[in-house]
């Protein structure tokens, strides 16, 4: 069996930086789809439909990391994910922008596919070293979460308790800062959780 981890207890922080990583994968990309003002719009007032009452209203507070997933999910997301898809899809691909914005995904070492058209198991290095969001299980659902050494900088979002499939986590020596949400409890399957510096 595999122990939790918790390096530093509730409360942690990191002053360390990596610069030894790889570049940002990339991958081709389908051309961007344009979407009319209306188009747009529809979409946003689906997914905030279908996010709003699971996260609550920093969905629509601007500004806050929930906010900009749901931006990004309604008119950036090169995936153009169907806002009447399932609930566990949508939440997965949310949860796993939110937790791009709220520690500052721009800056970090290796983007790993992450807000790309891809789909969220694929957000990762492809490799045995599993380091990014993988499926290991049923391969639909992200079950690891391995992001070390990468320039994540701010804190865990809150709504990481979505991702109930969530097995193992292990964002250690980044600059991850505040307190761990207290969603962590809701992770049932959770037996590996680094967040050490």
């Amino acid at each position: 069996t595999v122990a939790i981890a918790i390096i530093m207890g509730l409360a942690f922080s990191n002053g360390g930086s990596n610069s030894d990583s790889q570049p940002a994968s990339s991958s081709s990309a389908p051309p961007p789809v344009q979407l009319s003002y209306e188009e747009g719009q529809n979409r946003y007032e689906s997914f905030r439909n279908t996010l709003e009452p699971l996260v609550g209203t920093s969905v629509t507070t601007g500004g806050t990391p929930e906010a900009q997933a749901v931006m990004w999910l309604a008119y950036d997301d090169p995936a153009q994910l169907d806002p009447h898809s399932k609930i566990d899809k949508i939440t997965q691909r949310f949860v796993l922008a939110s937790l791009y914005f709220s520690t500052i995904g721009d800056g970090w070492t290796t983007n790993y596919n992450f807000l790309s058209y891809q789909d969220e198991c694929k957000w990762n290095d492809g490799s045995a070293s599993s380091v990014g969001a993988y499926c290991k299980g049923d391969q639909r659902s992200v079950d690891t979460l391995i992001l070390p050494k990468n320039n994540l900088a701010g804190s865990l979002p809150r709504d990481i308790g979505l991702l109930t499939h969530l097995s193992h986590i292990d964002v250690s020596e980044n600059e991850i800062r505040g307190l761990l949400p207290s969603t962590i409890s809701l992770l049932s399957r959770l037996s590996h959780l680094d967040v050490g510096t």
